[in-house]
């Protein structure tokens, strides 16, 4: 039998640069500090989702799927939590 959650932020990470071992490393932190037997990822098409790297490790955590192209929709809780976050906090502290 499949169970399946409510979207929830398992971990985040703040860097200034999109690299796939930071993503790898968040990953594994969501994996070691939450009771999940199977990781399910949805994300956009970012480059750093589609390295060696984070592929073969997603693939042992659980698995990906990715938004289709040009799809506004796709990810739109996402989207909308990340442009909320930018806008009230992020840019708050920059300026």
């Amino acid at each position: 039998m499949v169970s399946h959650f409510d979207k929830a932020l398992l971990r985040y990470s703040f860097i200034k640069s999109c690299k796939s071992i930071c993503g790898v490393m968040i990953l594994l932190e969501a994996a070691a500090k939450s009771d999940i037997s199977h990781l399910e990822l949805r994300s956009n098409n970012d480059c750093h989702y589609a390295a060696k790297i984070f592929r073969e490790e997603l693939t042992r955590l659980g698995t990906h799927t990715r938004t289709m192209i040009n799809t506004l929709k796709g990810n739109a809780i996402i989207e909308r939590f990340f442009r909320s976050l930018k806008q009230e906090y992020v840019m708050l502290l920059m300026s």
